[in-house]
This record gives structure tokens, C-alpha cells and sequence, in this order.
């Protein structure tokens, strides 16, 4: 199950602060929400907390009945289960070779019966650490019954490492953030659980552009074959108005790593799949400080990300199976988010896919529902008191958890809530307009008209508009709030300008190893106040460009 720390906790451990949108085929986040009534939230509260500022629920996690609940400030992990009369405390846990600064609780997660919980801050005397460095550890406790058992310590890094960052466990194998690494460069182990409390290390995951203060595993997640680890701290260089070369410092990244070779079980080859970026960097945004890996789906999350009057940012990004990985779009930002996307964690259950998103700032936390890629917002969850609710969240699909780490009185507290599988209401389509609508101004002397193209291709009218032009253009204006460019995909198309209301927004890619792949959203904007609107696209490169259709929101 995802789970996530808070921003905090990750600056404390690097000691220093870290320094949007195409939208893949079939993904959408639109603006529509469902009206539901807020949850209730009922407070996870701790007994006898060591300390007074415990900062409790720095991190947190669910598995059906049992709740994690991680607090560094008290070098402790509190089990919660729910019974028939509630929530109720099940046990506390600690590390046997417990230190003051081990920051034990940092990161948590659970697998059925099963918990891991890191300490960055440990000094692992048998991985001849030296004096105050942190090497970090992870704790691997099993339940039986009602008990729960420490039954070992996993991982020996290098001083500096601060294993234990971040954690995530599949019931099969176990990734673990090390950000510290090689000058805050960061790493990820990723381990392999022979028999419960037997671990062998498969593989220390970097990033194939590794760069120092990257901080690569702040944040991780694994599901099946595929492990996840975001570098908020990395530096992204990329094309502003499709030509200049910029750089943006701490605009942060996200790697897909892919189990190859052996069987998953038996000790298989993991290579980098991805670098996944926002696709306008935004210096210091801190995209990938966050983040959660379900299946196909990753959710990503950009707290400092720039987005009007708000700030911060999660971006959900899917994988197909021929195409790879997608441009991640963003989920729509709520009004006053601050630190939107500091925390995230994306499940399925019923059917249903639900994301969740922290804002630590606006102390709150939004849900997201919807089925296969498509996730509306459906609930904001609030409470009273809960001070810096958002710094942590977790949810397995049915049930979220909430971190509030100045809570109850500046301890920290959780709060659990039934969340369900919430029917969100579908997106808002106008109109789907076709290349042939006379409305469509075409401009540029190498536009042609393309009819009776298979049905196999899967293009809207079996027809497309297509130029081999560079700086031709199409402009479309229309009312609604947001649109999107459908087109093919081919190894013959190249790259596409698209500019809103006049303003340069991106440079997105049609070219595909692939041949004819109709029905590709290749960008998307939403959100945009609602009125007339133009989008306008330029040809760029490659032997042709294509429209196929404008949908409108």
C-alpha cells in the first residue's frame, strides 16, 4: 500500500531545503465533481506518547482493518485496528537497538500482516558507520494474532545514506529510499523477502542522470514488476517555447524502474523504464516529493509547483503496454491549496480508482475517484483542530488516513475515514469537434484532407486533417474551460507547438515506434475560466503533422 512522510521530515534528514500539460491517451482529471457529504474523521490518537511534541503522523498507512501511524519524535510506530466499536490501538513499535536521533517511524508500510518501518537517522554500528553519519535502517515487525514481532533489520548503507527515507513493500519484495546517498545524489534498494524475516538484496536503484542533491528515493513505491522513486531535489532541463534551453533547478523528476530477465521472484534485473518530469519544470517545485505506484497508474506529487494563485501540484501519469509511459497530466488543483501534492497515495478497490492528495499548507486533504484513468475530485476532508491535517496520507481504495502533525495539542495525530468507492460524476463534454468542422482555421500552404482511413486506426469520422509544412498551424476557439488535441501517433510525425489564448504551453511529441495510432490525446488543459478560448497548433518537426479532433469541456 502507498504511503507517504511529510516535507519536513525530509528536509530535516537532508539538512537543507530541496531545491504542467499533455495528456497521455485515455487520461483525463477533469474539474467535475461528484456531490458527496463530507466524511467523518475519527482521530488515531496514540497512548502514553514518550514525548510531547511527538510529531506524530509524520507518516502513515492502511491495509483494510490496521492503520500504521509513525512518529518520530517518540522513535515509535503505533498499529491501529478497527472492530465493531471503532478504531482501537493494537500495539507500539519500536526498534531494538533503538537511538534518540534515529528518526525511527519516518516512513511506513504494510502488507497484510506484515509492516516495514524506516529510521534514517540510525547509526548502524555492524555497517561500520562513521561517528554521527546515518547510515539508516528498516525494520521489518509480523503480527501473530493480535502480537506483533520484530523479526529483522534490513539493509546495511554506506554512511550518509539515511536508509529508510521512504519504504514500500508489495508482500513480495521491498524498496527502500536512501537520499542521502552519494551526496544527497540518492539511491533506492530494493530487496526481495525469501521467508518472512529473510531478505535478500536484489539491486541498489539509481538514476541513470543521477546529480548530487537530487535526493532520488526522498520518496518510493512498488507494485508487481515495476518500482517508482521520486528525486525532488533534480534539476530539469528542457525546450521553453519549444526552442531555448532552460534549466530549472529543483523542478524535480520521477523514475520507472522494470524488473527484466528472471522471474520477479527469483532475483530479477531491475532497469530505469522512465524519467517522468511536469511537463513545464517550474524551479523548485519538487515534483516527485511524493509519490504512489498502482498497476499502471502513477501518482506524483509537486508541492511548491506554481499553479495561479495556488501552489502545488499531483500529477497522474499512466503506462500502456505498446507506447510506455504517458505525459503526466494534472489533477485539477483546488482554490487555496498550499503544498498541494506534499503528500499522495493512489489504490483500486470495487472497481473504482481512488487518489488521494495531502496539502499540508491548506491542512487538508482531497479525495479523487473515477474508473481506469479517468479521476474527478469527490471529497475534501477537513477537521477542526487537526493542525497541519495533509503531511501525511494513505488509502488502500476504501479507507484513507490522515496525517496531522501538529495535532492534538502539537503531538501529531491521524485521522481514519471510510472513503469508499465514491461514483464521481462523469466528465463534462461540449463537444467532440471533428478536422472537418468549418469553424477550424487552417493556415499554411501544406494542409490536406485525409478520408476512409481504416477503422482499425481509430480515428474520429475515419478521416484527418495533415500537413508536411513546418510552421503551418490550426486554430480553434471555443467556449468551455478546458480542450484537448486528438490525433495519431506514427514513427512519421514529430513535434507539435500548442499555444492557449495566444500564450506558449508546450511542446508535446506525436512520434511513436508505432504506425497509425488513432485516438491519441496528445494535450490537454483544464481549469481555464470558463469563456472563449483559442488553442492553436504549430508544426514543428517530423515528416507530417495531424488533427484529428478538438474535444471541448
Amino acid at each position: 500500500m502507498a504511503t507517504t512522510r511529510t516535507m519536513t521530515t525530509l528536509a530535516r534528514l537532508l539538512g537543507a531545503t530541496l531545491i504542467a500539460a499533455p495528456l497521455a491517451a485515455g487520461l483525463s482529471a477533469g474539474a467535475a465533481h461528484a456531490a458527496t457529504s463530507a466524511p467523518t474523521l475519527t482521530q488515531l490518537l496514540p497512548t502514553a506518547l514518550v514525548s510531547g511534541y511527538a510529531r506524530t503522523a509524520n507518516s502513515v498507512a492502511v491495509s483494510g482493518n490496521t492503520a500504521i501511524v509513525g512518529s518520530i519524535g517518540d522513535n515509535a510506530a503505533y498499529v491501529f485496528v478497527k472492530t465493531a466499536t471503532g478504531w482501537a490501538q493494537q500495539a507500539r513499535l519500536t526498534a531494538p537497538d533503538a537511538a534518540t536521533n534515529d528518526l525511527f517511524g519516518s516512513a511506513v508500510t504494510i502488507h497484510g500482516n506484515t509492516i516495514l518501518v524506516g529510521a534514517p537517522g540510525h547509526v548502524a554500528a555492524d555497517c561500520n558507520a562513521t561517528p554521527n553519519q546515518q547510515t539508516g535502517a528498516v525494520y521489518e515487525f509480523d503480527r501473530s494474532g493480535a502480537a506483533w514481532k520484530e523479526l529483522a533489520s534490513i539493509g546495511c548503507s554506506l554512511a550518509g545514506d539515511k536508509l529508510g527515507a521512504s519504504v514500500s513493500f508489495d508482500g513480495m519484495n521491498a524498496v527502500l529510499g536512501a537520499p542521502g546517498a552519494n551526496q544527497n545524489t540518492g539511491a533506492a534498494y530494493l530487496f526481495h523477502e525469501i521467508t518472512p524475516g529473510d531478505w535478500q538484496q536484489q539491486q541498489i536503484l539509481r538514476a541513470d542522470d543521477g546529480q548530487p542533491g537530487a535526493a532520488f528515493g526522498s520518496s518510493v513505491s512498488i507494485s508487481g514488476t515495476t518500482a517508482l522513486a521520486g528525486a525532488p531535489g533534480a534539476a530539469v532541463t528542457f525546450k521553453r517555447n519549444g526552442d531555448t534551453s532552460v534549466t530549472a533547478a529543483g523542478a524535480g523528476a520521477a523514475y520507472t524502474f522494470v524488473a527484466t530477465g528472471q522471474p520477479v521472484k527469483s532475483g530479477a534485473a531491475w532497469a530505469e523504464q522512465t524519467r517522468l518530469t511536469a511537463p513545464t519544470p517550474t524551479t523548485g517545485a519538487q515534483f516527485g516529493a511524493s509519490v504512489s505506484l498502482n498497476g499502471n497508474l502513477a501518482l506524483i506529487g509537486a508541492p511548491f509547483d506554481k499553479n495561479g494563485a495556488s501552489a502545488g501540484a499531483a500529477y497522474l501519469a499512466t503506462r500502456n503496454a505498446t507506447t510506455g509511459w504517458g505525459f503526466p497530466v494534472a489533477l485539477t488543483t483546488p482554490s487555496g491549496a498550499n503544498q498541494f501534492g506534499g503528500s499522495v497515495s493512489l489504490a483500486s478497490a470495487g472497481g473504482q480508482t481512488t487518489a488521494v492528495v495531502g496539502d499540508y499548507g491548506a491542512q487538508a486533504a482531497f479525495v479523487y475517484n473515477g474508473s481506469g484513468t479517468t479521476l474527478m475530485l469527490s471529497n475534501t476532508l477537513r477537521q477542526a483542530g487537526a493542525l497541519g491535517l495533509g503531511s501525511a496520507v494513505a488509502t488502500d481504495g476504501t479507507t484513507a488516513v490522515l496525517g496531522a502533525i501538529y495535532g492534538a495539542n502539537y503531538q501529531g495525530s491521524a485521522y481514519a475515514t471510510q472513503i469508499g468507492a465514491v461514483a464521481p460524476a462523469p466528465v463534462r463534454v461540449i463537444a467532440t469537434v471533428n478536422d472537418t468542422d468549418p469553424s477550424l482555421v487552417y493556415s499554411g500552404s501544406g494542409w490536406g484532407y485525409y478520408g476512409g482511413r481504416p477503422a482499425s486506426v481509430n480515428d474520429l469520422d475515419n478521416d484527418v486533417h495533415a500537413t508536411t509544412n513546418n510552421g503551418d498551424a490550426v486554430s480553434y476557439t471555443f467556449t468551455g474551460t478546458g480542450v484537448s488535441y486528438i490525433t495519431e501517433k506514427s514513427v512519421d510525425e514529430g513535434k507539435v507547438k500548442v499555444y492557449i489564448d495566444g500564450a506558449y504551453k508546450a511542446t508535446v511529441n506525436a512520434n511513436s515506434t508505432a504506425h497509425n495510432m488513432g485516438g491519441q490525446t496528445l494535450y490537454s488543459i483544464s481549469g481555464l475560466p470558463a469563456g472563449s478560448h483559442t488553442i492553436k497548433l504549430v508544426k514543428k518537426s517530423g515528416v507530417y503533422m495531424l488533427l484529428d479532433a478538438f474535444q471541448v469541456r
